[in-house]
């Protein structure tokens, strides 16, 4: 990546409903760190990975809504992209260059949860990056997914799928110590301040009695205020015992897929009638990530086979 230089970027990753926005916002409080709204810039723009862009493509990352969010100067992103080697992570890190200029700080970074899944490329692209993985525990993050207007509401997919995001998470801390740190939202929402200034410490930043204090920093469009806006009010401890706003049935199958995880991790497990937990095990196997592809093409057959036969 040429042309183009971020110094010691900060991303928040993690689990969606695990607290990114309010990790994210905190840091963006601080007068060194330009923190922009979500971008999911490596998953929205997926398609144009491993090619040199044009101006063209250029033009579609700006009319992105997540990426027109950010408020860029279009002439300034255009000038500082011609400079570089017009890369894929070169336009990722003009985007964050010139927000991070608009906002009249030294330093940037960005939160998009599912970049987790592309950390690796994170530090591909900015080998002095931090990366902050957010976790909480599963049953509160899965029964506030459930309640949001964007989820599928599957509650075997969002169970197997926190349970990636918090081993990939673990995965990488373990193999980036000194880039990638884990922050447990339930130590940040008891004890702010020491958990902040640990996170400043980990980032290169000194702490800044501001970050504690409620109020947006520009983390939030107004769109997505509906579901974020607590992360612009004073930081309260995790409430916890979100699966007891769940049916039977659906506390049963996510005590089968997470409660093993849940107590290595020092979470209570999700309570659930034992008979039921058995039966959930027999149902929630075809939802495992390793499976889905074999259940994909099984669905795909059935569909073109009575497809056939009714026509």
């Amino acid at each position: 990546m040429r042309g183009i230089t971020l110094k010691q970027p900060v991303f928040v990753v993690g689990h969606p409903r695990s607290g990114t926005t309010l990790l994210a916002t905190v840091l963006g409080r601080h007068s060194l760190l330009a923190m922009p709204p979500e971008t999911q810039y490596l998953i929205e723009q997926a398609p144009l990975d491993g090619h040199r862009l044009g101006a063209e493509d250029l033009d579609a990352i700006l009319a992105n809504p997540r990426i027109a969010d950010l408020g860029l100067d279009r002439d300034a992103v255009q000038a500082a992209f011609g400079a570089t080697d017009r890369s894929f992570g070169a336009a990722f890190a003009v985007l964050l260059d010139i927000y991070r200029r608009q906002c009249g700080k030294p330093r940037a970074g960005e939160k998009s949860p599912m970049h987790l899944v592309h950390a690796e490329r994170l530090l591909e692209w900015f080998p002095d990056a931090r990366i902050l993985c957010i976790e909480r525990n599963g049953a509160d993050v899965i029964a506030s997914l459930m309640r949001m207007p964007w989820s599928h509401r599957i509650i075997r997919r969002h169970g197997y799928d926190w349970l990636q995001s918090l081993r990939r998470g673990r995965a990488l801390e373990a193999r980036h110590p000194a880039q990638a740190m884990r922050v447990r939202y339930e130590r940040l929402t008891a004890a702010p301040e020491a958990e902040i200034r640990r996170i400043c410490a980990f980032c290169g930043l000194p702490f800044e009695p501001s970050m504690l204090s409620p109020g947006a920093a520009g983390t939030v469009p107004d769109w997505e205020r509906g579901w974020k806006a607590d992360a612009a009010r004073p930081i309260a401890p995790a409430r916890g015992g979100g699966a007891a706003g769940l049916g039977r049935w659906q506390r049963a199958e996510l005590a089968a897929i997470c409660n093993r995880e849940l107590r290595a991790a020092g979470y209570p497990p999700v309570a659930a009638p034992t008979l039921l937990r058995l039966l959930a095990r027999l149902t929630v196997w075809p939802y495992h990530p390793a499976l889905r592809p074999v259940f994909a093409r099984i669905r795909a057959f059935v569909r073109r086979r009575t497809a056939r036969w009714t026509s």
